[in-house]
């Protein structure tokens, strides 16, 4: 027994940053790495989420190579993942009445570059609206609005886009485009 009280009485004492540096070192190395995580799952979920949008639609002409725009028609894009589109509405107002709207629910879209999502007036509704615009004088505007989430569910996202027709182009161009 004695052996071991002299061991213990002659332990050489402990230095207190020798001992407890190893511990924050430990410690921060753990939040730089929780930190690290919530960054990544941050950055996989903007990257890994859909993206819709709509455009002016136009034809390719080959021999011109130029576009031709078909303003009776609107194009959609979707990227990145497939969505499921809750609410779709596309509207035409002239001045402040409003004189064409359509809607479509609950439906899902895969994004593919080889296939396309438009939608169309029919081309002699689209020229009387074109004729009530040539005779009132005011700005035909179209209001495109998409609310969509990803197929598994979670956050809604919403797209807004805003055009005015010029009828010396015979297309619409952007006046305001959004995604929240």
């Amino acid at each position: 027994m004695e052996p071991i009280k002299i061991f213990i009485e002659n332990w050489p004492a402990q230095d207190f940053l020798a001992q407890y540096i190893p511990i924050v070192i430990a410690a921060v190395a753990v939040v730089v790495s929780l930190y690290s995580a919530y960054l990544s799952r941050k950055a996989f979920n903007h990257s890994s989420r859909p993206y819709v949008w709509a455009s002016s639609y136009g034809v390719v002409d080959q021999e011109r190579r130029r576009i031709i725009p078909v303003p009776q028609r609107l194009a959609y894009r979707v990227k990145n993942s497939p969505a499921k589109i809750k609410l779709s509405s596309v509207s035409v107002s002239l001045g402040a009445e409003e004189i064409f709207n359509h809607t479509e629910e609950n439906f899902v879209r895969f994004p593919d570059d080889s296939s396309e999502w438009s939608f169309s007036i029919g081309e002699d509704e689209f020229n009387e609206l074109l004729q009530k615009h040539r005779s009132s004088n005011t700005q035909l505007l179209r209001k495109v609005f998409v609310k969509y989430m990803s197929l598994d569910g979670g956050t809604t996202y919403e797209y807004h886009l805003k055009q005015g027709f010029i009828s010396a182009d015979n297309q619409w161009k952007d006046i305001e485009s959004r995604a929240c």
